[in-house]
């Protein structure tokens, strides 16, 4: 008779190791690789350069990009730069042929030139581009991604000198 008890004590005991290994496997669903964060600026970096080509208003520019960008990303850094200025209620390029101003786009993106930090959370993840290729001053691109119920987006960008 202790043989059944022995294996239903075993049973149990595997049951609650693997519920609680599934529920580590989901939690951890939501960590972000440097390699998909390069891939998610690539894919954003599209829709900027489209972005330019009209006046648009600013639900028009939550829409446009919102795959990529929360809307405090295109506040601050799309809308807020100086990039852009505002007539009425739409938004079109400040400065005909002008270059973009600094610390309102992300340089190119080398893995080794980079690192990724992670909070203890797993929802907040900074990504940090060394830039020093003598275009510009040598300084960090500090690159915030936050996850939300849509998966993860870049909210943020700093540059650091």
């Amino acid at each position: 008779m202790k043989m059944p008890s022995k294996l239903f004590h075993l049973l149990i005991w595997l049951t609650v190791i693997l519920a609680g290994c599934s529920a580590q496997t989901s939690s951890k669903q939501v960590e972000l690789s440097l390699e998909e964060a390069l891939q998610m600026i690539q894919q954003a970096s599209l829709l900027d350069y489209s972005f330019y080509a009209e006046p648009r208003t600013r639900e028009e520019s939550y829409d446009h990009f919102k795959k990529y960008y929360t809307n405090h990303y295109i506040d601050k850094i799309v809308l807020g730069t100086g990039n852009l200025k505002e007539e009425g209620d739409k938004w079109s390029f400040a400065y005909e042929g002008g270059e973009l101003v600094e610390g309102s786009f992300i340089n190119t993106i080398y893995e080794e030139s980079s690192e990724l930090k992670t909070t203890e959370d797993l929802r907040v993840v900074k990504l940090i581009n060394h830039i020093g290729d003598g275009l510009y001053a040598p300084h960090r691109e500090i690159i915030t991604f936050v996850h939300t119920d849509k998966g993860w987006k870049i909210d943020d960008l700093v540059w650091d000198k």
